[in-house]
């Protein structure tokens, strides 16, 4: 009998396509907020670690591999491990097409993400 992918499943169904991608390398200590737009937005874990949390919801760590599809973004917020409780947050630094840079602009990249927002088929 073969075994049944909830996940799989679902992604069938919705065919969702990303209308917004963009890979984002950060160097600690480091935050993201945004606020929610209600969209489907997912994040790909390309290599490192970091914490999110979704609205007033609990923060969850992704490890390299990690994927998040969240059916509609509702406050964002991503950080490194190590983010003191009153860092602020940090805006995104363009570097190039779909690329941008989180953090001090010093040390070594600790995570590499690729994120965006998607819409069904």
């Amino acid at each position: 009998m073969a075994t049944i992918d909830p996940l799989a499943e679902i992604l069938t169904l919705l065919q969702p396509m990303a209308r917004f991608s963009k890979q984002v390398a950060c160097t600690a200590p480091w935050r993201i907020y945004r606020d929610g737009t209600g969209e489907p937005f997912y994040c790909a874990i390309l290599e490192g670690s970091c914490r999110i949390a979704f609205g007033t919801g609990p923060a969850v760590v992704l490890l390299t591999g990690d994927f998040v599809l969240a059916p509609a973004m509702r406050a964002l917020r991503i950080e490194s491990l190590d983010t003191p409780p009153d860092l602020p947050a940090n805006q995104p630094e363009k570097l190039g097409e779909g690329l941008f840079h989180v953090g001090r602009r010093d040390g070594p990249t600790d995570l590499r993400m690729r994120i965006g927002h998607c819409h069904g088929a």
